[in-house]
């Protein structure tokens, strides 16, 4: 479940967590939404598909639906930390999803890059049908990614609770939205 955060003090946003989606032809089926732990700069890592002719047949995908070979999963970054600038929410009588989205017209987020060497990470597996769908658990390979913004290593993360301060501040997170696949 992607969870949007909001940093209360420097307006950091960021998402974490994992979703799918059913456009088997693009050759991935799931994200996982990752943000560094020491600069806040949101990360996206596309998971390709990886099924097996037994688990196609179970989720009733026609093998001319996929792409003829293998695709290594794909890390995507923003150049730098987004900001959420609430003076302009509220100047603009903007509802905060429309802030979030919008920003004179233009989709608010920037373009996300590819970055770094494609590789196959494992994803977690707690149903065994849809193996492909359950987002990254492979900490060890992501600890030797490193952020596209500020270069750390043993930085990205796909989760974040209340608990934990705002990576660039140290301010209080607050959940600003989630949404479910």
């Amino acid at each position: 479940m992607p969870t949007e955060w909001e940093c209360d003090s420097c307006q950091l946003f960021f998402v974490t967590g994992w979703f799918h989606y059913h456009i088997f032809s693009s050759g991935y089926a799931a994200e996982t939404n990752l943000v560094c732990r020491w600069c806040g700069t949101m990360h996206t890592l596309k998971h390709a598909i990886t099924l097996t002719p037994r688990e196609r047949d179970e989720m009733e995908v026609s093998a001319s639906a996929l792409p003829k070979k293998q695709l290594p999963d794909r890390m995507f970054a923003q150049r730098e930390p987004l900001f959420v600038d609430l003076a302009e929410r509220e100047r603009a009588h903007l509802s905060d999803d429309e802030a979030i989205s919008f920003a004179d017209g233009r989709p608010r987020f920037p373009d996300w890059i590819e970055y770094g060497e494609s590789r196959v990470f494992r994803p977690r597996r707690t149903v065994r049908s849809f193996a492909t769908v359950e987002g990254c658990s492979d900490v060890l390979t992501l600890m030797n990614v490193r952020c596209h913004h500020c270069g750390e290593l043993e930085g990205l993360v796909s989760d974040w609770s209340e608990d934990q301060g705002c990576p660039r501040c140290n301010g209080k997170m607050t959940i600003f939205n989630f949404w479910i696949t």
